[in-house]
């Protein structure tokens, strides 16, 4: 009956574990059917697991109750015991019978006879094994607890005892006492099944399988949160991301693929917050190349008369005021003729022709030019990049000629540069006032720090960086100036050459 409950109860609850699961998987949601998958997993186990402890148990019982166990375990216990009586018996008569004996002749092999002074036979420890008048040997139920029987017996008409032993042969004792032993076994079986088995084990089997529920319960929800919320920040993460949010990065405390995972999508995130800076800063510069380009032509084109006008009257006037203004009037002449400049290399810039180029040789050539006494320029290292040389050199141009006038004339410039991999690190360091909070905004074509500047040299110079396929950044130098770090590739292993 119990058994049959047993398993009425194990087909419902798969039945209905079985309809939960199927239910909750039609639903949408992967953390809810991982869940499901797992504790199914857990559960399927531990029910098979109970039932077939049950079933074990079960077994062992109807072993203890089967019909015919006990009368044969009991007729080989009376079997064991009306020997032994047979034995004790023989001894008793032989004891009768002494007396009458003239040789004193052994009944049969396993026998033997002493006799002693003393009324009882004593062991060397101490203790008695048989007094007068008793059978040693047997215990109180008759079972055997020695390897011989030992009859004790006074003689009529004398001081002496008698000592009369039956030997029990090894095989025979041991068989006997696995018959007693066997008995009491089954009967204590019996009482336990009866007891305890009958009465408990279908408790104990629903609390075991209430436990394993439980446990897979805990288990299914740890490993299921712990699987689904990486993947649900990942979600996350990507909605930010595409609403516009490219700071939004994604906790890496995940382990093995979920970690890796985690970090491509914070480098791919990197990746797409650094193109669309690059893309940002490309759609202002057009705007300014297509501005620059017409600046450029609508002030070249009057800047040329009005520089001879200007200088046909200063050679014919002698007036001195006159002659102080046309000089100013020169003077912003070239400056414009200068912006013009400016404006016509940043609206018509060249696609590079690279070719391998020493830097440390074009660098030494650019400062000749624009670092003079009292200006301190000093070099260290060397790098061959994959260059438009005449663009690099526009880049020291722009650089140096900016740490100059940052310096006003008096500091010290260092460039350093350094190979390593397939990219080259230019630092170009001055002890000028420095790059100001926002180093990033001097690469803006608009900005600048100076009133005589028009905030294109840097903005030029990125340009350049940039169409080499290198990075530049500014910040602020150890000096207290600025510093300005460049990566540059640098020629293929088959383009290498001077």
């Amino acid at each position: 009956m119990n058994q049959l409950f047993l398993w009425v109860a194990v087909i419902v609850a798969a039945s209905s574990l079985g309809a939960f699961s199927l239910l909750v998987w039609r639903t949408r949601g992967l953390r809810r059917r991982l869940f499901v998958t797992l504790l199914a997993v857990g559960l399927l186990p531990a029910a098979t697991v109970g039932v077939v402890t049950w079933q074990e148990t079960s077994a062992l019982g109807h072993l203890a109750e089967a019909p015919g166990i006990h009368e044969a375990v009991d007729a080989s216990v009376l079997l064991a015991r009306g020997l032994l009586a047979e034995y004790a018996a023989s001894l008793e008569s032989w004891a009768r019978a002494w007396p009458e004996q003239a040789g004193h002749e052994l009944p049969g092999p396993g026998y033997g006879w002493a006799e002693f002074a003393a009324d009882s036979l004593v062991t060397a420890e101490g203790s008695a094994v048989a007094h007068a008048g008793s059978l040693a040997g047997l215990d109180g139920s008759g079972r055997l607890d020695a390897p011989a029987l030992v009859y004790h017996c006074p003689q009529t008409g004398s001081s002496t005892h008698l000592v009369l032993v039956r030997e029990i042969e090894p095989r025979l004792a041991d068989r006997i006492q696995a018959a007693g032993e066997g008995a009491a076994g089954l009967r204590q079986l019996g009482l336990y099944y009866e007891e305890i088995l009958r009465g408990r084990a279908l408790l104990v089997a629903a609390a075991v399988l209430l436990f394993s529920v439980l446990l897979a319960l805990l288990v299914s929800a740890a490993l299921t949160n712990r699987l689904v919320r990486p993947l649900a920040d990942l979600v996350l993460a990507t909605r930010r991301v595409a609403d516009g949010d490219r700071e939004f990065a994604v906790d890496t405390r995940a382990v093995d693929e979920v970690h890796e995972l985690q970090g491509a999508f914070n480098e791919m995130t990197g990746q797409l917050r650094e193109g669309e800076l690059r893309l940002r800063r490309s759609e202002r510069l057009a705007a300014w190349q297509g501005i620059a380009r017409r600046l450029a032509h609508e002030i070249k084109n009057p800047l040329t008369p009005i520089h001879l006008a200007v200088h046909r009257a200063r050679t014919r006037s002698n007036d001195q005021v006159v002659t102080e203004s046309l000089a100013a009037i020169e003077e912003e002449t070239r400056n414009l003729q200068r912006l013009a400049e400016e404006f016509s290399t940043l609206g018509r810039l060249p696609a590079p022709r690279r070719r391998p180029v020493r830097a440390a040789a074009v660098a030494r050539e650019v400062a000749a030019l624009y670092l003079v006494d009292p200006l301190d320029f000093s070099l260290q290292g060397d790098a061959t990049l994959d260059a438009d040389e005449g663009q690099l050199r526009q880049v020291f141009s722009n650089l140096f000629k900016n740490a100059a006038e940052a310096m006003q004339g008096r500091g010290e410039l260092h460039l350093t540069l350094e190979a390593s991999g397939g990219m080259a690190t230019l630092c170009v360091s001055d002890t000028g006032p420095g790059p100001g909070p926002d180093p990033e905004k001097l690469f803006e074509p608009e900005f600048t720090t100076r009133s005589s500047g028009t905030g294109l040299g840097l903005a030029i110079v990125r340009r350049i960086v940039e169409d080499h396929g290198g990075s530049i950044s500014a910040a602020s130098a150890d000096s207290g100036g600025a510093c300005f770090t460049i990566l540059w590739p640098v020629p293929s292993a088959g383009d290498e050459h001077d």
